[in-house]
């Protein structure tokens, strides 16, 4: 009876773990597609469609920008200050789930079209990348994120 009911707890933690598994799987596939609409939306330069893929508490890492409001305005004089030209690339290098409605989206980006305060176009900038989403009524939306220049 003892090695049944073992072996019984075994499989039920194998199968609550397989469940776990599958369940990232999909978290995975939707935080990768809110990254994709992330990516396409800002390279055609749509502020609305944007920004409703942010987290209403969304902050940006210094804490000066709060909220989907803030980050509408803020990303619309980005987008007017800099023009058609504007356009990024992202390669993914990982997700982290700090809690089964937090994660971190780690990626390395490439913006090309940024121009400088005297309107002269930049060089390419690369940067490591973390963003971090949350999960809502079973949607992932983008909460913060943290780029570090690469050299």
């Amino acid at each position: 009876m003892r090695a049944y009911i073992a072996v019984a707890s075994v499989w039920a933690l194998l199968a609550a773990g397989s469940l776990a598994a599958a369940d990232r799987t999909q978290d995975e596939a939707a935080i990768r597609k809110v990254v994709e609409q992330v990516n396409t939306i800002h390279n055609r330069h749509e502020v609305e469609p944007l920004v409703a893929l942010f987290d209403e508490t969304v902050e940006n890492w210094t804490g000066t920008t709060r909220g989907r409001a803030a980050y509408e305005e803020a990303i619309a004089g980005l987008f007017e200050r800099e023009g058609n030209r504007l356009q990024k690339e992202v390669e993914e290098v990982g997700i982290v789930f700090v809690t089964d409605d937090v994660a971190i989206y780690k990626s390395r980006r490439q913006v090309t079209g940024e121009v400088d305060s005297a309107g002269k176009e930049m060089p390419p900038q690369t940067a490591n990348l973390a963003r971090i989403f949350v999960k809502r009524e079973g949607r992932w939306f983008l909460s913060a994120w943290f780029a570090m220049p690469v050299d």
